[in-house]
């Protein structure tokens, strides 16, 4: 297992290129559309804003009655919205326990999906339709196309389980030949989890450890890894003011960098079309940056 350090001797601090305000209260997730004209966010006030990321303006909301833990953007198409901007076809919410996936260009959900009393942090999609969804300490997998029957255990219907670890999973990620999943889990490990087939297994690659100390609770903290483009990167808050990126070129990983950052993290997400992240804080502002070697 790699340690990483809590931050360089002397961390870059990225000069911010957007920031846009809107949320009250912290902000959970964000996620960049796939041509980076647009930033979806959720937040604690249980609202999805949908932004024009040139303008920094808000185009639509889409409210909820609780907080929105997590939100992911389908990889399989792009659609287009009268001009309006670029937008992914399905966007998947977790409020509470309930999945909710979304018709983006109509604002309504077109499926639910109760998770019952387990605990689910985070979801991300794949290209074939595939909606991975963080339950407890493991990782279900369905086919948005044909979506559980609701009278039935939902883990008995998954088309994989994800052996559990020791901790709470908190975020997802997905490499972007879909090969492997990190996972970040509430005791701060990392575990990147790969196969050729997720339906016939998954093994461990390796996990590392950041630095900091967990945070006790059912909703802790998501503090989201994510993948660069390429996968050669992750980058990995901390519960410091620093944001590590991690070389995966070799195993184990090693530390290749560090960014310091000016307020508490609360996600972050890699534009797939520029080196830049968006950095969700605590305080309900999304911060636009660029960030090196990306």
């Amino acid at each position: 297992s790699l340690e990483i350090p809590p931050h360089s001797d002397s961390p870059t601090t990225p000069p911010v290129f957007a920031t846009l305000k809107g949320h009250k209260g912290p902000v959970l997730s964000s996620k960049l559309t796939s041509d980076s004209h647009n930033i979806y966010s959720s937040g604690k006030d249980g609202i999805v804003q949908i932004w024009d990321l040139e303008y920094g303006t808000k185009i639509k909301r889409i409210h909820h009655k609780l907080p929105v833990r997590s939100i992911a953007l389908s990889r399989h198409s792009i659609e287009h919205l009268q001009g309006e901007g670029c937008y992914d076809q399905k966007l998947a919410t977790v409020s509470g326990n309930v999945v909710r996936i979304f018709d983006v260009r109509k604002s309504r959900s077109a499926a639910r999906l109760n998770l019952g009393n387990t605990r689910c942090n985070d979801l991300c999609f794949s290209t074939n339709h595939l909606l991975f969804i963080a339950y407890g300490k493991g990782i279900l997998a369905f086919d948005i196309r044909k979506l559980p029957d609701s009278s039935r255990p939902i883990y008995k219907q998954s088309l994989f389980f994800m052996p559990p670890e020791k901790s709470y999973i908190t975020a997802l990620s997905l490499s972007s030949d879909e090969s492997s999943i990190l996972a970040s889990y509430q005791d701060l490990s990392v575990v990147q989890w790969g196969a050729r087939a997720f339906s016939k297994g998954v093994r461990k690659l390796w996990s590392l450890q950041r630095p900091g100390k967990p945070t006790p609770g059912p909703r802790p903290p998501r503090l989201n890894c994510v993948f660069s483009e390429e996968s050669h990167f992750i980058i990995a808050p901390c519960p410091t003011d620093h944001v590590n990126l991690i070389q995966t070129g070799s195993l184990p990983p090693k530390p290749a960098f560090s960014l310091g950052i000016s307020f508490s993290v609360s996600c972050i997400q890699i534009d797939p079309m520029r080196p830049m992240i968006a950095v969700g804080s605590q305080h309900g502002i999304i911060h636009y940056a660029p960030i090196p070697l990306l």
